[in-house]
């Protein structure tokens, strides 16, 4: 019987996921959720916008890393609010049905943009102060990463 916790990575394929996945497999059991499969990992193949379509990825998984975003930090707002916002809010959704204990998001200093931190309502999220910002429900332990500056 398998004793590794299940860890569901969103953008498996994609180059965050690909530096991680190797380690993340040595401890734990990874699958991956992807708009393609990844040969080496149960793969689930599709578009986060579709809550239905990745239900499935999200049984039996203790943790979810979610990296899956367009990167493009000049997209236009169709696909930020398809691929980022809308598909953000399906990957918690489908955590919070299928019962998952943990969230690790990663983000970037580009999904608020570059606007001076002066008199900005989300200045607190901007700086990584989450502790002032008003928590009206726990739902998920859930970890913010937001790296910058990927090269490759």
């Amino acid at each position: 019987m398998e004793t590794r916790k299940r860890v569901l990575v969103t953008g498996l394929a994609g180059k965050i996921g690909g530096i991680i996945r190797q380690n993340l497999s040595q401890k734990y059991l990874i699958s991956g959720l992807d708009l393609q499969k990844v040969n080496e990992y149960e793969t689930t193949v599709a578009n986060l916008s579709d809550l239905e379509g990745i239900m499935p990825a999200f049984q039996g998984i203790h943790t979810v890393v979610h990296l899956a975003a367009d990167p493009n930090h000049q997209g236009g707002w169709e696909t930020v609010l398809e691929n980022n916002i809308v598909g953000t809010r399906n990957v918690y959704e489908a955590s919070r049905i299928a019962g998952v204990k943990r969230i690790i998001f990663a983000s970037s200093n580009h999904a608020l943009g570059f606007y001076p931190l002066k008199d900005n309502p989300y200045k607190q999220i901007y700086t990584g102060d989450f502790s002032s910002l008003r928590q009206p429900v726990e739902v998920l332990d859930t970890a913010l990463v937001r790296p910058d500056g990927y090269y490759g």
